[in-house]
């Protein structure tokens, strides 16, 4: 989107407070560039997924900085769950890049040494929102072979190619026999 935010952190804020409070901008932006006019096929997509897992589908959000009353607690409450799935998401440590693997595993301790559990969120992260997450943090690729998808391990990678019945899987395997670092792709 075109807004710009700001995240105060105040004197009681721990690592987990900015995760949280990213949670809401990334809900914002997705929101706002949801609802444009000019909005592409798979960030309405993404914005329809989102609304649905948090049971906000009926709501029209155009009108979210008009709500009051039930509407406005329904839509705060919307706004905190996402904002927790984000950091269950974060504490999970499966970076959809291989290029962010340090910085998810270095999340994910920090997160672990606050709530020390994931249920300590309280929310329960769908494979759809996490997929929203993940193309929120990244940018599209295409290789040889259509998109390029990250993230995905072994049968994971193999249903997500059987789900998308194109693309790539960039490192769905690594052997050890092939070197330290290994890198075995998927393709369609």
């Amino acid at each position: 989107s075109q807004g710009e935010g700001l995240v105060t952190l105040f004197k009681n804020a721990d690592r987990s407070t900015f995760f949280h409070e990213i949670g809401h901008m990334m809900l914002d932006d997705l929101i706002a560039d949801g609802l444009l006019e000019k909005a592409n096929a798979r960030t309405r997509a993404d914005l329809e997924t989102v609304k649905a897992c948090l049971g906000i589908g009926d709501m029209d959000l155009s009108k979210r900085h008009t709500f009051d009353g039930a509407e406005k607690a329904r839509y705060a409450e919307a706004q905190e769950r996402f904002a927790r799935s984000f950091e269950a998401y974060l504490m999970e440590g499966k970076s959809p890049t291989a290029e962010m693997r340090s910085v998810f595993a270095k999340i994910k301790q920090w997160l672990i040494d606050i709530y020390r559990d994931i249920k300590r969120l309280g929310v329960e992260l769908s494979p759809e929102v996490r997929e929203v997450f993940d193309r929120l943090l990244t940018t599209p690729e295409r290789g040889d072979f259509g998109p390029i998808f990250r993230g995905y391990e072994g049968e994971a990678a193999i249903e997500k190619l059987l789900k998308e019945r194109q693309g790539e899987v960039v490192g769905a395997m690594s052997d050890p026999r092939l070197g330290k670092n290994s890198s075995i792709d998927f393709v369609w």
